[in-house]
């Protein structure tokens, strides 16, 4: 079986979300780097993604009190969410 940290994915979908409207040529080079990765390693055997409402996530990151995150929207949550289906 070949194991895949979801940080691999998280990071791909992260980039996309953030870099796709203002940075394509960075989006470029973090999709190359990704897709090297997955030529080296494999895709992964099994992947789990689990969904919650955006309310839920939004609570949960209140919670947590983590500055750097308590900046994040429904909006941008929202679009991160819509990336990581596609």
């Amino acid at each position: 079986a070949n194991i895949v940290d979801y940080s691999v994915v998280n990071g791909r979908t992260y980039a996309t979300a953030l870099l796709r409207d203002k940075d394509p040529e960075a989006l470029r080079l973090i999709t190359e780097s990704y897709d090297y990765l997955e030529r080296k390693l494999g895709p992964a055997d099994l992947l789990l993604y689990l969904d919650c409402p955006v309310d839920t996530q939004l609570a949960r990151i209140r919670s947590r009190r983590r500055d750097s995150e308590q900046g994040l929207t429904a909006v941008y949550l929202e679009r991160f969410n819509g990336v990581m289906q596609e």
